[in-house]
């Protein structure tokens, strides 16, 4: 028996070989009953090769039941095991990522990883850790995936060529075209197509032209493209295999799509819509999304506007798939945004046309997702029609912003209906304007000359259905704008001087959660942290006006609980947060940026480097909180995503606080404690957030005040 089963794995190995892989699964398999039947370890090596096999051959679901087997039998014998484990759970990881379950591959992958770790095998951490990073851009968290691919570029230093060489290059030109580096890309993949085709593989050397065909393209090298793209077709017949002849086949295709988009848009058609079936075939997702946008801007370009749209909604189709399988809010949010093209491209198509309602739809459905399944009870996206919005009050009218590539679509929405307009703004001339109203360096002349640019192209289309009160629902670089300091040269007064105005994430948000009548909160919580010693921030300066700030408030409200000095630490802020009506911060915030998260400063501890971070806001009970104001720097700013900032306001939003009071950009210490102090007595006196703090923002504008003084103050609220 032992001798027939040593024979079968021989030749299963030589099939294996020669990549004829479901004979080599047949094989191997056999071999592995008997090797287990004569109580011969070899049994799960031979049940890892027949699975590796399994998996090339494009049957996964057969290869994950097979690995799940083999784990089961090795159950309790870790640490006698610790590189087959490692392999098993590297190629369960491969299976679940191809699938496209995220969550899945991210579990095997790591548990791959600490079984490499517990042996010291440092070519296979570093292979394990190439295809972490793939994963974690694949969600969009590009900052992860960068730390560790670099890691694994390290190891390569020290290792030299290795059998890993080829996995870790891969994932480095990856990296750099993410980072917009062609040329960079494009040299790690000509170092990885020389050690493919010393092994004369030509599954390997297919792999590698693919992506350098990809990289010569992003360069403008259409000769050396189509030269990758004739070597790879005429290496298909080399592979025996047909499973993986198909998979090639598959990628090749999908190379061929993004190549000839720009050159011949028709064959980048064909090749797209023979991809799509091939890696439907296989059950393969991870390209599917990437896939149907290629095929909608090749349509696009052909004037096929309806086969564009079509392709574009089998992409977001895919994309809403994907996204259910990951329990993680933060990977959902990730992912997404790797979507939002297909989104904003059909935004901009249908409002092209002057399909205006289909487009609110689609903005509705991407925008802020996370926020609204986190104070919702289902998950599914609610969805938003064009009729007649009957529950917008009389006063209220709704600006809705969408960004696209060659502008910006504009909804205005009241209690009588709702209308779109297509505003054809330079993006590039938005941003600066944008820039120029939040710059420490501009002068007040040229900030109100761009507060006036921005009014005319943001404000200007709708200025007949302005109502008294405004909700301004922005996107994209828009959320950086502060539309209370907007100038309007016809009436030669700011938009503030004549409208209510504040910020909403999504339409969907104020329809599904109207504010209550605003009262006097009970429990109020104040927050010192201007003067606090902070080990990570000696270079912050004291804000003396902080702690009057909180003396003066406090006496205006009965039995406050005041946070500061000494006891000012993390612990004790949450703690004194949690299940409060109004919170009030007073402090140094920290803006975020692509790879930094904001944070509020706080007093640091031993163990505590006292910055409050937006997840940690995030996690605490504040549905009963109506307000939190934040009397700190850029506490509204945060990389902008689909959830729009990933700010320290939003943190507020996501907890449950009803209503946050935020900052767009730098603010002066005593000129907040002015401001802040006079917004609580109107609220004392029952007015409401949004006209307590339009009052302020108007005395200011009559007492002379610069708009960089209180410009900068918006009520961001999820209810009209």
């Amino acid at each position: 028996m032992l001798a027939t089963a040593h024979a079968l794995y021989t030749k299963g190995k030589t099939l294996f070989a020669g990549q004829q892989m479901l004979a080599a699964a047949r094989e191997l398999s056999n071999a592995e009953q008997l090797l287990a039947a004569a109580g011969s370890p070899f049994s799960l090596r031979a049940a890892l090769y027949a699975s590796t096999a399994e998996y090339y051959a494009g049957l996964l679901d057969v290869a994950a039941a097979h690995l799940h087997r083999t784990l089961e039998r090795v159950a309790g014998n870790e640490t006698r095991y610790p590189t087959l484990i490692g392999q098993v759970e590297w190629l369960s990881g491969l299976i679940e990522y191809a699938r496209g379950h995220n969550n899945e591959a991210a579990y095997a992958y790591t548990a791959a990883l600490t079984a490499f770790e517990r042996t010291s095998e440092e070519e296979n951490q570093a292979g394990i850790e190439t295809v972490l990073a793939a994963l974690h851009r694949h969600v969009g968290d590009d900052a992860a995936a960068c730390a560790i691919q670099q890691h694994a570029l390290e190891s390569l230093d020290q290792l030299g060529t290795t059998r890993r060489s080829h996995s870790i290059l891969t994932g480095a030109a990856i990296a750099a075209d993410g980072l917009k580096l062609p040329f960079a890309a494009l040299v790690f993949q000509d170092d990885l197509l020389a050690i493919t085709r010393t092994s004369h593989d030509p599954v390997s050397i297919s792999d590698a032209l693919i992506g350098h065909s990809r990289y010569a393209a992003a360069t403008g090298d259409q000769r050396m493209a189509e030269a990758d793209l004739r070597e790879g077709r005429h290496l298909l017949a080399e592979i025996k295999d047909s499973g993986m002849r198909a998979r090639c086949l598959s990628n090749l295709l999908a190379a061929e799509a993004t190549v000839w988009r720009v050159f011949d848009p028709k064959r980048a058609i064909n090749a797209s819509r023979d991809a799509i079936a091939v890696m439907n075939h296989l059950d393969h997702h991870v390209f599917l999304v990437s896939l149907q946008l290629e095929a909608g801007r090749a349509n696009l370009a052909l004037g096929r506007d309806v086969d564009a749209l079509q392709s574009w909604q089998g992409g977001i189709y895919e994309c809403e798939r994907e996204r259910s399988n990951l329990t993680d809010q933060d990977d959902r949010r990730r992912y997404f945004e790797q979507c939002s093209l297909l989104f904003s491209e059909s935004i901009g198509l249908l409002a092209h046309e002057g399909r205006f309602a289909e487009a609110l739809a689609l903005a509705e459905q991407v925008r802020a997702r996370g926020l609204r399944e986190a104070l919702s009870t289902t998950s599914e996206h609610p969805t938003v029609t064009s009729e007649h919005p009957t529950t917008i009050p009389a006063d209220v009218t709704i600006l809705e912003y969408a960004v696209i590539s060659n502008g910006v679509v504009l909804w205005t929405i009241d209690a009588t209906g709702v209308t779109g307009v297509l505003l054809r703004n330079p993006l590039d001339k938005l941003t600066k304007a944008i820039d120029s109203t939040a710059s420490e360096d501009a002068s007040d002349a040229s900030a109100k000359e761009a507060s006036a640019v921005l009014y005319d192209r943001l404000i200007k289309p709708s200025e007949s259905r302005l109502r008294r009160r405004v909700v301004v629902i922005p996107d994209g670089d828009l959320f950086r704008v502060a539309f209370a300091g907007l100038w309007n040269r016809r009436t030669d007064r700011y938009f503030v001087e004549d409208h209510e105005i504040s910020i909403a994430p999504s339409r969907s948000l104020l329809t599904s959660s109207p504010s209550e009548r605003w009262r006097l909160p009970r429990r109020v919580v104040l927050i010192d942290a201007g003067t606090v010693r902070n080990d990570s921030r000696a270079d912050a300066p004291d804000l003396p006006s902080a702690g009057r700030e909180i003396a003066d408030i406090a006496r205006l409200y009965r039995d406050p609980v005041v946070v500061q000095g000494p006891s000012c630490t993390k612990a004790a802020v949450l703690k004194a947060m949690a299940s409060c009506e109004l919170i009030h911060f007073a402090g140094h915030g920290l803006g975020g940026t692509t790879i930094i998260d904001p944070a509020l400063v706080l007093r640091s501890s031993d163990g505590d480097h006292g910055l409050l971070y937006p997840s940690e806001i995030a996690t605490l009970p504040l549905h009963t909180t109506r307000l939190a104001i934040l009397g700190a720097c850029d506490t509204a700013n945060g990389r902008i995503s689909n959830e729009g900032p990933l700010s320290i306001a939003r943190a507020f939003l996501l907890a449950g606080a009803e209503r946050v009071v935020a900052t767009l950009w730098t603010v002066d210490d005593e000129k907040t404690r002015i401001l802040l102090t006079a917004m609580h007595r109107s609220l004392r006196d029952g007015v409401d957030p949004v006209a307590a703090l339009h009052a302020v923002q108007v005395t200011a504008i009559r007492q002379g005040g610069s708009a960089r003084n209180w410009a900068a103050f918006e009520v961001i609220q999820r209810g009209i």
